[in-house]
């Protein structure tokens, strides 16, 4: 929140670039103005708008209103917000009635989650232990873990699909590093595949290296995707309490 003193500004906003957005002479006439921050996390601001004596009809409208949130810098300035942290909705000021438009993901981030974790987070690591610990049971070891890697990378796709749908190409520092990794895991899990359908013979000379390329690409790939399961659960986390700003 901005630190005391701050003041409400008129602005145009003529285009989409920051030259574009220009302040006006007028000023507005904002009076017991207060804002405070409740024990639960929700943000709160009241104030009274003197309107001019032309603009007064408009008391009795719903007027389109958009607002956003985003971070405040070290010297208390207001800092660019990310292009997702915004709502927008009508306000009435004439009986403070308003309106929020909602634009609904549905289930889609619970079902992104559910895929991801079951599939990176649970079916590939017990693949791993199942490879590395139950190899006696040849060949029954090497059917069961290309099983459950080839299954739990198609759920991953799926996945992946479910949070594209999302439609939220740019977001927060944390969306996009999510994303960013999980392209990478996504990546590497392909690869895998690749590796298995052309997957040398025992015998052959490259298989040693083939080995070596299958074990450290698959790690890679487990451990980021962990460390991707993490970042996912808090960009959720974050878009709850951005929501609840707003409730």
């Amino acid at each position: 929140m901005c630190c005391p003193g701050a003041t409400v500004a008129p602005y145009s906003l003529d285009g989409m670039t920051p030259d574009l957005v220009r302040q006006e002479s007028n000023a507005l006439s904002v009076v017991n103005s207060s804002a405070a921050r409740s024990a639960d996390g929700h943000l709160s601001a009241t104030f009274y708008l003197n309107m001019p004596q032309s603009m007064q009809q408009l008391a009795a409208t719903a007027l389109p209103i958009i607002s956003a949130v985003g971070p405040v810098g070290s010297d208390d300035s207001v800092q660019q917000h990310a292009p997702t942290d915004n709502v927008a909705g009508t306000i009435n000021f004439g009986s403070g009635a308003s309106s929020v438009a909602v634009v609904s993901l549905g289930k889609r981030p619970q079902v992104h989650a559910w895929l991801m974790i079951t599939s990176w987070g649970f079916m590939i690591p017990v693949g791993v232990m199942i490879a590395r610990y139950l190899r006696a049971w040849d060949p029954w070891w090497f059917h069961l873990h290309r099983g459950i890697q080839l299954t739990a990378v198609l759920a991953g796709f799926a996945g992946m699909g479910v949070g594209i749908s999302m439609g939220r190409p740019m977001g927060t520092q944390l969306e996009q590093d999510h994303r960013i990794i999980g392209f990478t895991v996504m990546g590497l899990g392909f690869l895998q595949v690749l590796a298995i359908i052309l997957r040398p013979h025992k015998e052959a000379r490259i298989r040693r290296y083939w080995n070596w390329y299958h074990w450290w690409v698959g790690r890679s790939a487990v451990a980021l995707a962990i460390t991707n399961v993490y970042l996912g659960l808090k960009v959720y986390g974050e878009r709850k309490r951005l929501r609840s700003l707003f409730d």
